[in-house]
Order: structure tokens, then C-alpha cells, then sequence
């Protein structure tokens, strides 16, 4: 896909490219909804195994340089350091990793709830490997959102009417159980 055609974020990049995919992963940090095509999702995996190599290189550098004569392991300061890179790195990355699986769950059809199928023990993370695999699906798009940049308001694409009515009557009570009423008047009874 060439770089100069813009792609919404609510949107999947098919063929993104290796930054575009990880701009895109930053920028949709916490993001369930909507899809991630294969090519975000996969550069995405790719620069997490990249930064994830930096402190399992440090670890092994720090294990490998603190083995004694007698062949005991004492770990050295380097090792820790690659120990809590990692766990920070694990930490931060934890939220966005889901997010990206859920989106790319989403592009092919699924819902995002299957990524829970990573806890069957033995073949939950196989399973969620070939789910990743899957295909683009054009029903996918029944997860996307469609975003009002005026009003700052998401909704799903299927609702039939315009954000003003939906606004009105949530300011008037309608669909709360409450008596319909126009705004701005007060109902005592």
C-alpha cells in the first residue's frame, strides 16, 4: 500500500508496512474495537520479539560472565538489569499485545472473546496462533466503530439513527424506562 494513501485508524492497513504497523500499535494502545489486518499484526509480533531480545541478550551476557570455577551460577548485575528490562517491557506491552490479538481476531470474523482459548493448557496458544492466520473476512467490519470527530462519539455502525437522536434521548430518558419528555422540561409528579 503506498504511504501517502491515509487509512483511519477505526480501519485495518492491509500491507502496512514495519512502521506503519507500529505507529499504529502505539496509537491504538488499549483499542478492542475494530480490526488489525495480518500485516500490522505480524510486524507487530516482530517488534515485540525484537525488543524482547534485549534483555534476554543481557541476561545471557550476565549469566554466561558470572559462572565460577566450580561451575555455580551466581547472577550479576547485568543479569538483573536484563531481568527488570524484561519485566517493564512485559508490563507495558501486555495491554497493547491483547488489544492487537482481539483487533486481528475481529479482522478475521471473530470475536475478540476467543483469545481466551490461550488458557487451555497445551493448545490454547496453538489455537490462538492459527486464528491469527486467518484470512481477512469483509463480515469483520461488523466490529468496527464508526467515530464522529465532531462530538467525540463512538458508535456502532448497525444503529440507525444519527447521534443527535441518540443524544436527545438519552437527555430525555427514552430507552431508560423513564417517561419520554422534551429537554429541558421538568416532570414532577
Amino acid at each position: 500500500m503506498s504511504s501517502n494513501i491515509f487509512v483511519p485508524l477505526n480501519q485495518p492497513l492491509y500491507g502496512a508496512t514495519f512502521g506503519q504497523a507500529v505507529s499504529r500499535f502505539f496509537s491504538k494502545y488499549a483499542t478492542f474495537s475494530g480490526r488489525a489486518s495480518r500485516s500490522e499484526f505480524w510486524w507487530v509480533q516482530l517488534f515485540i520479539w525484537l525488543v524482547n531480545l534485549i534483555p534476554a541478550i543481557l541476561i545471557s551476557v550476565g549469566v554466561a560472565g558470572s559462572v565460577d570455577s566450580s561451575g555455580e551460577v551466581a547472577l550479576n548485575g547485568l543479569a538483573f538489569f536484563g531481568i527488570a528490562l524484561s519485566a517493564i517491557i512485559g508490563l507495558g506491552l501486555i495491554i497493547p499485545s491483547l488489544a492487537i490479538t482481539w483487533r486481528r481476531l475481529h479482522d478475521a470474523n471473530m470475536s475478540g472473546g476467543f483469545y481466551f482459548l490461550i488458557f487451555v493448557p497445551g493448545v490454547g496458544g496453538i489455537i490462538i496462533f492459527i486464528l491469527t492466520l486467518m484470512p481477512s473476512n469483509p463480515m469483520g467490519a461488523r466490529f468496527d466503530t464508526v467515530y464522529d470527530y465532531t462530538l467525540g462519539f463512538a458508535d456502532k455502525p448497525t444503529i440507525s439513527m444519527t447521534v443527535e437522536q441518540m443524544l436527545l434521548e438519552t437527555v430525555t430518558g427514552a430507552g431508560f424506562g423513564l417517561p419520554k419528555t422534551n429537554p429541558g422540561t421538568l416532570v414532577i409528579t
